[in-house]
C-alpha cells in the first residue's frame, strides 16, 4: 500500500508542477477586460475572430495571436473602449502610440507589462486597436518574446 501511496503523490507533485510551469500561458490573456471582447461577441453575426497556432508563429518569435475584426463596431464601440482604457489604466499598460480623432480612439498600440518566464526571457505582451472606414474595427492581442520596435518593423513590413 506504501508503494501506491508513493506513486500517487509523485504523479500528483509532477501534475501539480506542469500546471505551475504553464501558468502564465494559460492565464496571461484572461487577466485582461478584453478577453472578455472575444469570449462574447467572438462568435456574433458581422465578427471574424482569428487565432493562429504557436506552430505558424515561431518564425516570428510570438507565442500567441488572437484578433478579432467587427464588420459594424458601433454597438459593441463602448465596451470595446471601456476594455481598452481598463487595460490600459489596471495592467499599467506603456502607451506606444495612440491616435484620437474628435474624441475617439482610432488607432490604439499598448505594450503591457511582460510576464516572467523561469526558463525563458520574459513574455512581452501587445493589445492593439484599429477603427477603419464605414465602422469596421480590428482588436489584436499578442504574446511573444519581441520587443515594441521589432513588433512595429513586423507590422508595417511591406
Amino acid at each position: 500500500m506504501t508503494n501506491i501511496n508513493q506513486y500517487m503523490k509523485r504523479i500528483i507533485g509532477i501534475l501539480i508542477t506542469v500546471c505551475l510551469l504553464n501558468t502564465s500561458e494559460i492565464f496571461a490573456q484572461t487577466d485582461l477586460c478584453i478577453s472578455s471582447i472575444f469570449r462574447d461577441f467572438g462568435s456574433q453575426k458581422g465578427v471574424t475572430m482569428v487565432e493562429l497556432s504557436k506552430d505558424m508563429l515561431k518564425s516570428y518569435n510570438i507565442e500567441f495571436y488572437k484578433s478579432i475584426t467587427f464588420k459594424d463596431v458601433t454597438p459593441y464601440l463602448p465596451i470595446i473602449m471601456q476594455c481598452l482604457d481598463e487595460d490600459r489604466l489596471n495592467n499599467k499598460a506603456r502607451k506606444i502610440q495612440e491616435i484620437v480623432d474628435d474624441g475617439t480612439v482610432i488607432s490604439a498600440y499598448y505594450q503591457l507589462p511582460a510576464i516572467n518566464n523561469k526558463d525563458r526571457k520574459p513574455l512581452k505582451r501587445y493589445i492593439l486597436y484599429k477603427l477603419g472606414a464605414k465602422n469596421k474595427a480590428t482588436l489584436v492581442y499578442i504574446e511573444g518574446y519581441l520587443d515594441s520596435d521589432e513588433m512595429i518593423r513586423m507590422l508595417f513590413k511591406q
